[in-house]
């Protein structure tokens, strides 16, 4: 998943991890991949539209969120 919250918003892991857990309560994140700009969220398949329409539309202190099922990698 797609997260539009990265390091230049102050964000480290657990930062994000923490506004998953608070937005989207049982989320059960496989992992965080943080990027200056945004961040990719490793969820389960079933999982994932969940994730996506709890963290999508909401703020996480001062930021409005977008959040997206993430696009393959093009090569």
């Amino acid at each position: 998943v797609y997260l539009n919250l990265g390091e230049r918003d102050g964000a480290d892991e657990a930062q994000v991890r923490e506004a998953v857990s608070a937005l989207v309560p049982g989320a059960a994140l496989a992992g965080v991949e943080l990027y200056r700009s945004h961040s990719y969220l490793v969820v389960e398949p079933e999982g994932l539209e969940a994730l996506v329409a709890g963290l999508h539309g909401k703020e996480w202190k001062g930021r409005a969120l977008t959040a997206e099922k993430a696009k393959r990698r093009r090569r």
